[in-house]
């Protein structure tokens, strides 16, 4: 299994715009930081952006002495780009703090693309693939359900029996959102956040961004 973060884009891209903005920071082991791609076809990019931090610690020895120890780390963030899609950029297994390699990511697109993080609207996904495919919701977690008019409340709804009538029929009609949910589609088992992180088996990865596109609202 693993984690994305996806992000959408204003306008459009072009896999030789892309490129050139790759080719002007490629990685090497100089300067150890940069791009390099990983993967290619017409349709999209896998890339991974690397940095290499050095950092040299001085430790005393019990002779009394002192030692310098020079350490090595690498920060590495593989990430796919689409092109012509509605999800425009997908990161793998995020780290657990993005801004950083979202600024670094975000200077291979143009100013105008406006690169932001995508917001899935899940009430529309799980309507859309109970619609098209073999859907089964064994899990919700359900915020801003209108108690009164003054209260409003979270809940989680798990299930070994597919949850969608039961949230159609107690939810669908209210301004309840679905904040997470698990499930499987066509057999492929997807855990969707309406923050736009995924975890899902990279088999599948392709497939489900294709199911997806049709489901982004603005962030």
């Amino acid at each position: 299994m693993i984690k994305l973060k996806l992000y959408k884009i204003h306008g459009s891209i072009t896999p030789d715009e892309i490129l050139s903005k790759i080719n002007e920071t490629l990685y090497s082991d100089e300067q150890g930081f940069g791009f390099e791609i990983i993967d290619s076809s017409p349709e999209s990019f896998t890339a991974q952006f690397t940095e290499r931090t050095i950092k040299t610690q001085t430790y005393e020895l019990i002779t009394g002495e002192e030692q310098e120890v020079e350490t090595v780390s690498y920060l590495r963030v593989r990430f796919g780009i689409r092109f012509g899609s509605e999800i425009a950029l997908y990161v793998i297994n995020p780290p657990r703090s993005m801004k950083y390699p979202y600024e670094m990511i975000r200077t291979i697109f143009k100013k105008e693309n406006k690169l932001q993080p995508v917001s899935l609207n899940l009430s529309q996904m799980v309507d859309d693939f109970d619609s098209k495919y073999e859907q089964k919701i064994t899990s919700l977690s359900l915020s801003n359900i209108q108690c009164d008019m003054n209260t409003i409340a979270k809940t989680k709804l798990v299930s070994n029996q597919n949850l969608y009538a039961y949230y159609k029929e107690h939810y669908g009609n209210t301004d309840a959102l679905i904040d997470i949910v698990e499930m499987t589609v066509n057999s492929m088992s997807i855990e969707c956040s309406r923050t736009g992180r995924i975890k899902l088996a990279e088999v599948k990865l392709k497939d489900f961004l294709l199911m997806a596109d049709y489901c982004t609202t603005q962030a």
